[in-house]
């Protein structure tokens, strides 16, 4: 009888994949947030020792803070591209 992980890519590539998922989903759903609750429910998974099995010892802590850099970084050029049109368009 053949070892599980023999067949088609390993079991332990396949809980791998699972976890990727698991936690690119939590970001897709953090980004695309409505409410306060939600992010914050994504926030907690982030710093929760289920984040930690799933990510093998990433730390979500640091996770987070790169989400929360990424968004100021687009509030940052969407508030100058406003203030460009802004500019472009005042004196028309």
């Amino acid at each position: 009888m053949k070892d599980a992980r023999s067949c088609h890519g390993g079991i332990d590539e396949r809980y791998r994949d699972l976890a990727v998922a698991i936690i690119e989903q939590a970001v897709r759903d953090f980004r695309k947030s409505e409410s306060d609750r939600e992010r914050w429910d994504c926030i907690r998974f982030f710093k929760s020792g289920w984040f930690v099995t799933l990510s093998g010892g990433y730390d979500g802590n640091i996770l987070y803070r790169r989400l929360m850099a990424s968004e100021m970084r687009a509030a940052k050029s969407q508030r100058k591209a406003v203030e460009k049109f802004r500019s472009k368009h005042d004196g028309a």
